[in-house]
């Protein structure tokens, strides 16, 4: 069997959030890790809705870099799909710079 793996980052979507959202983030995401020098690195995000009314940020996003064990995920909380996107991509980008001096 000849399986070829997935170019670019794979987005999963809850059953409410709009397709387009996934067009975004791989950009966002994508954008980012070539920035990075990590543009190879596999890359999974998951974004759902909480329908729960008492929530003030019912969006919640998880994204995992990398594979087998040595992967970075960051989790987000957000008011709106791609406020949780942008969320994401900040906090990559913040776990990737090295300390201050």
């Amino acid at each position: 069997m000849n399986r070829t793996e997935p170019t670019g980052p794979v987005v999963q979507l809850g059953t409410d959030i709009d397709p387009g959202m996934a067009h975004y983030a791989r950009i966002a995401l994508t954008r980012l890790l070539t920035e990075q020098g990590r543009a190879e690195n596999p890359v999974h995000v998951r974004i759902i809705r909480d329908h729960d009314p008492m929530r003030a940020r019912p969006v919640t996003a998880r994204a995992i870099v990398g594979a087998h064990g040595s992967g970075t995920a960051v989790h987000v909380n957000a008011g709106t799909p791609r406020e949780a996107v942008d969320l994401l991509v900040e906090q990559m980008a913040a776990s990737n710079r090295p300390p201050a001096a």
